[in-house]
């Protein structure tokens, strides 16, 4: 009688144990607390294509995608058309949000000439040098956002993708593998079903042909933005020695460079113009005024419109002497 109480007690305790250890692991998925995250369902769905990805979202469950489709090769579409672009872009948010428009495809579609916006979230120049190391890319021109890039270093989520852990690519194999599940299951018409699952956090999409950035629901506020007059003298001669090592990496290549700046609060024209001057290379910085954000670090659509047709225009007499 009593080992089979015992028995019993052992099985409740085994059950009790497996359920609430599956609950906290749900709870922990759903909500950020894994080390791997891939729960997307709070995500916005309404721009899946055949040319497009979900790249990032705000909800902490999700986050970063774009690094790991790149890097990690999981988006193959991506890598593909990434090794067909003559001309690259990089840089950081700034950038990407600037670069990210109309004027920009139009202008490299019209001149047959294939680009890809290889620029990324918080990144610096550590990241798309490997990018270009890992995959042998050989662009013919690098458009860089000088904005907080000569850093020598990389983000966090850089960091991890590069080391090629196990876990590393779990994470982002479940992130490429989820994103099917997330267009049919929270895509098209809402369903009682789909407003319990799914939501509508912050979220951006990325273009396989060329990593053009778009999004259905990021803020499009009309906030001023302009330029920082702050020169970080202590800090240039840094800069400058890893801007060096970086112009060195285009040049053993045979690829031009191009420096600029994205209108920014925190970014200094005068930075990029004397780092551009001591590498003899092009520095782009078109005179626009009353330019807008959608926060004030970052341009929105219509402002990054009017600025890069800006910059294009400054652009073109480069592109014919470095091809």
């Amino acid at each position: 009688m009593t080992k089979k109480i015992f028995r019993r007690y052992n099985i409740i305790l085994l059950v009790g144990g497996g359920i609430a250890t599956s609950i906290m692991f749900v709870y922990a998925m759903v909500f950020g607390y894994l080390s791997t995250n891939f729960w997307v369902f709070r995500c916005n769905a309404s721009l899946y294509s055949s040319e497009y990805y979900l790249s990032y979202c705000a909800d902490q469950a999700f986050g970063s995608y774009e690094h790991g489709a790149i890097f990690l090769g999981t988006d193959e579409e991506s890598i593909r058309n990434l090794k067909l672009a003559d001309v690259l872009i990089l840089g950081n948010s700034r950038a990407q949000m600037a670069f990210s428009t109309t004027a920009i495809q139009a202008f490299f579609d019209d001149r047959n000439i294939k680009h890809f916006n290889l620029t990324f979230n918080g990144e610096q120049d550590v990241f798309p040098r490997k990018i270009i190391e890992k995959y042998a890319l050989s662009p013919r021109i690098i458009i860089i956002n000088s904005d907080y890039f000569f850093y020598n270093s990389a983000n966090s989520t850089a960091k991890k993708i590069m080391s090629e852990t196990p876990m590393a690519k779990f994470e982002y194999t479940m992130k490429a593998w989820v994103q099917p599940l997330h267009k049919d299951i929270c895509g098209g018409e809402r369903r009682l079903f789909k407003n319990l699952l799914c939501g509508d956090q912050k979220t951006q999409y990325r273009s396989r042909k060329n990593g053009r950035i778009t999004s259905p629901n990021w803020p499009n506020e009309n906030i001023p933005v302009s330029y920082s007059d702050d020169y970080p003298e202590n800090a240039f001669q840094e800069l400058l020695n890893n801007a060096r090592k970086f112009k060195k990496f285009a040049s053993d290549r045979k690829i031009c460079l191009v420096i600029t700046v994205v209108p920014s609060p925190v970014a200094t024209p005068l930075v990029g113009r004397k780092i551009a001057e001591n590498l003899g290379t092009p520095f782009i910085q078109p005179d626009v005024e009353g330019l807008t954000g959608s926060d004030s670090g970052h341009l929105n659509p219509a402002s990054a419109e009017i600025w890069t047709n800006a910059f294009l225009k400054e652009f073109e007499p480069v592109l014919q002497d470095c091809l």
